[in-house]
Order: structure tokens, then sequence, then C-alpha cells
């Protein structure tokens, strides 16, 4: 199936050397004729933006530049048709709109799978370490069955651990990605789950175009859609560093309601948990009762 020519266009202006998602909004507000954009860089040639400039005075962005991209991203959504990946960009209908109404969103998703589920009406993003305690996934595995009992979809990103327990736990869940959607499942171990994931009906999400590998940079960007996507953030187990941290401090910034597991003893492997419970901004969760509370507040906001 053939994109829109403003999805395509969309796609063009992040290959753009040096152009993120920021400026190719304040791009697309300017464009009057999409259709023509696509075949013309004149509107680019025009522009007044610093960026596009830079492009342009450095080399990077030219008439034969531009054409290449074109034929670049036409031959990329012949491989995602192929593959059954869907592009979609902020301006579909389908777009999560619980990124929209972030101060920074990605452009562009890649999906495969359950489309749907990016506006399911309840959604709830599940972290923690990778090296859980036993405790700890015990605790992972019943909080996540909690949430989906309660017509949650489960959040989280496909790493060992806790995101593992919690995706295999959800009966609907998405897996935000730090590579593209042809690429080896990162962890490779975790393959099985994928494959698990999209025959319950499940979502994977990737912010990354068809061909990009995981690097440690992905791994933390990711983690920022990962929160983006949740009504709110549960931490299962965290120590006092970590990639769990990464999720927190988005959460934060996007003022996502969190919460963390309490337990009654503390090891390295949950010792961040402890240290956030003393902060306010954490709701404690044990019992039921509180799992209650977290979603009413997750509900206010």
């Amino acid at each position: 199936m053939m994109k829109n020519n403003k999805t395509i266009l969309i796609m063009m202006l992040l290959r753009i050397h040096g152009i993120g998602g920021q400026t190719v909004q304040k791009i697309m507000k300017q464009v009057r004729r999409i259709d023509k954009a696509v075949d013309n860089w004149e509107f680019l040639e025009k522009s007044n933006l610093p960026r596009v400039k830079q492009a342009i005075m450095g080399g990077k962005l030219s008439e034969i530049i531009w054409k290449q991209i074109h034929q670049e991203i036409l031959s990329e959504i012949k491989q995602a048709n192929d593959l059954k990946i869907e592009i979609i960009s902020y301006q579909d209908d389908k777009y999560p709109q619980r990124l929209l109404k972030l101060k920074k969103f990605p452009a562009i998703l890649y999906l495969k799978g359950n489309s749907k589920l990016l506006n399911a009406d309840y959604t709830v993003t599940v972290v923690g370490t990778r090296h859980p305690t036993e405790i700890g996934i015990k605790r992972d595995i019943e909080l996540t069955a909690w949430f989906v009992k309660h017509d949650y979809v489960i959040v989280s990103g496909l790493a060992q651990g806790c995101d593992f327990y919690a995706h295999q736990t959800a009966a609907r869940t998405i897996a935000v990605l730090a590579h593209g959607l042809d690429q080896t499942i990162y962890p490779q171990v975790n393959e099985p789950l994928e494959k698990s994931i999209l025959a319950k009906g499940g979502l994977l999400v990737s912010t990354y175009p068809l061909g990009t590998k995981t690097i440690p940079q992905h791994l933390v960007a990711r983690d920022e859609w990962q929160s983006g996507l949740g009504d709110g953030v549960i931490v299962v187990e965290t120590g006092l560093t970590g990639g769990t941290h990464a999720t927190i401090d988005f959460a934060l910034k996007q003022c996502k309601p969190l919460a963390v597991l309490k337990y009654g003893n503390y090891c390295q492997t949950n010792i961040g948990n402890e240290k956030c419970l003393a902060d306010p901004r954490f709701d404690g969760l044990t019992t039921t009762d509180t799992f209650l509370n977290f979603v009413k507040r997750m509900l206010r906001k």
C-alpha cells in the first residue's frame, strides 16, 4: 500500500542531515502543496529556517540530493510493505494521542502488529532491571496481571528481566524497540517473546528507519517513548543506576505519574526503589488498594 505524500515528505525531511523532528514540524507548517514539495525542492531552497540553510550551505541538501532521498524513501516504503511494517506520521489519525500531548514527539513511527493499541483507553508502562530478584519477578507478574485484568495495555522495552515478564504476562502489550523493525530483535534471546507478542495481538514500535541497528544511544532514546506511551510509569525493581533511571527521568519531564514497587527488605538490585519512595512524586505500590490509587492518579492526569 503506497503511503500518502504527507508521510513521504516527512520521511524525506528527516533524512536530511541535521534536520530533526521539531524542524520538520516547522517546515510542514510552511508547505502549501505537499504533492509538489515531494518532487521539487524549491520550497526548501527558499526556506529561512537556519537548519535548512545550514544543510544547503554545507552541501548536505541540493536538488540532486533531494531526488536521491525521494528514491531512498520509496524503496524503504516498498520494503516495509513487504515486511508488513506500517509507517505513520504525527499527522496521521492513528498516531498515538499520548505522544502528541508531549512537548517533543517523534515525527515518524514504524509499527508491526496491532496498531489500534496505540490509542487504547488505558496504558501503563512497566520497567525495571534486567536482573530482577526472585521476589521482583513474582511481583512483576502479579502487578502486570492485575493491570491486565483491569483492561490495561502494558508498555515496555522488550529488554531482559522486568520487561520480559511484563510483556510475557500481558494479554495486550506494546514493545518499544531501539532499532529498525527489519533487524534481528535486541536482545536476540527475546526473539521468541517478540513472536509471542505479535501472535497474541500485540504491537512492536520503533522510531528508527529500516536498516537501523541497535547502539547504546538508541536504548536511552527509546526510553523516552516507552514512557510517553503510558498513562503512567511503574518501576518493578531498580538499583541506584541503570537504564531504568533514563525512563524515570523522561517520565518526570513528561509529568507522567510514577510509582515503584515497595519491598520489605532491599538489596543492591532494588535499592533504587527505596530511594524513589523518599520522593513524594512516586507512589509506593504494595496492595491492590495502592494499585487502585495509582490508577486514579493516572486517570486524573
